[in-house]
């Protein structure tokens, strides 16, 4: 992991001061190369060893590396606090119900379920929906609770 301890102990530090937490997210190694699978978070964890540093899991990164999703709740000891979701191993987002999606969005809610993950979860905004938002996130709700009716996942959204 490339990452300097000595910086990332200082956003540490004010984060532990001010009762926050950091999430830490991994990339796709065409995003970057710092912190691209679980072990490497593992690892920057380690050297830390703040509560601070939390972590969280976009679906493209393991996708694109044929890394097993459950790796990041068998790994992360429970610091998994947010989960970023969308529908192509891609730049480009699409929308959570279109059929030329790549990602098993069912299947991984699947294994949210089988490890209790109880935190946040979020989809990106990105063009061409910046031009009607509230469309967008109302299909991305309807398209959440079809995944979460499939994945038998009885929760309030």
């Amino acid at each position: 992991c490339n990452v300097s301890k000595k910086t990332v102990n200082r956003v540490l530090k004010r984060a532990e001061e001010l009762g926050v937490d950091i999430i830490l997210e991994s990339l796709s190694p065409s995003e970057g190369n710092t912190i691209t699978n679980a072990d490497d978070i593992v690892k920057l964890q380690k050297r830390v060893g703040s509560k601070a540093l939390c972590t969280m899991i976009d679906v493209v990164p393991p996708f694109i590396a044929n890394e097993p999703y459950s790796e990041y709740f068998d790994k992360l000891n429970g610091t998994m606090k947010y989960v970023h979701i969308c529908n192509r191993a891609t730049e480009f987002h699409m929308q959570l119900d279109d059929p030329k999606g790549v990602l098993p969005l069912i299947d991984f809610f699947r294994i949210l379920k089988r490890n209790k993950y109880d935190g946040w979860c979020s989809t990106e905004l990105l063009a061409p929906y910046f031009r009607d938002p509230e469309l967008y996130l109302s299909q991305s709700m309807r398209a959440i609770e079809y995944i979460c009716k499939e994945a038998q996942i009885v929760k309030e959204i």
